[in-house]
């Protein structure tokens, strides 16, 4: 089965001292070069229109779009090599965005003890999504998208760095913002 490169297992729980019976579940991305992995945007706070646009496929085939009144903008193409592909997917399933909760990790963040130093006005929203398979052991796989939108990332990262889901958000996004301007992008013709 291709994309078994990037997995993690999720499964057996111990409870009260004996072996839970839940099936073992594998999550991976999908390898083939038509599937996209992820879809990565950040809308700049202020602005109505929407920023670049970066999508990911199985392959390690990245495209960027950017809107007319971005630097450089227009239709890009880039190709990771497996090895980067294959660092991409593992750092997802490490950091475990597809399970990503955004209403749990939102009360942990107003239930932080923190205090708050500095707001931002008119933050960037950020829009990740991505698509992941799941296999249970009995060898049913499902296909599945997770979405994010999170508004404010970045100061949430600096305000909350007891918050391990919002650095592993942030140091995702920041990866995903350098490889929008990934110098091997070429024009699309």
């Amino acid at each position: 089965m291709r994309g078994l490169i990037c997995k993690v297992f999720l499964a057996v729980a111990c409870v009260a001292g004996s072996v839970s019976a839940e099936p073992e579940t594998e999550v991976y991305y999908p390898r083939s070069p038509g599937s996209v992995v992820l879809e990565f945007s950040e809308t700049p706070g202020g602005l109505k229109a929407p920023g670049s646009t970066l999508r990911v496929y199985g392959d390690g085939r990245f495209e960027v779009s950017r809107p007319a009144h971005e630097k450089e903008s227009g239709d890009w193409v880039g190709q990771l090599s497996t090895a980067e592909m294959d660092g991409l997917c593992d750092a997802l399933v490490a950091r475990r965005l597809h399970a990503f909760d955004a209403d749990a990790i939102r009360a942990a963040k107003r239930a932080g003890t923190r205090r708050r130093t500095w707001i931002a006005t008119d933050p960037p929203v950020t829009h990740l999504v991505v698509h992941y398979r799941t296999s249970q052991s009995g060898g049913t796989v499902e296909e599945q998208t997770g979405s994010i939108s999170w508004i404010g990332l970045r100061t949430d990262a600096h305000q909350h760095p007891e918050i391990p889901e919002i650095q592993d958000l942030e140091a995702t996004v920041g990866e995903l913002r350098t490889l929008a301007r990934d110098p091997r992008l070429q024009p699309v013709p």
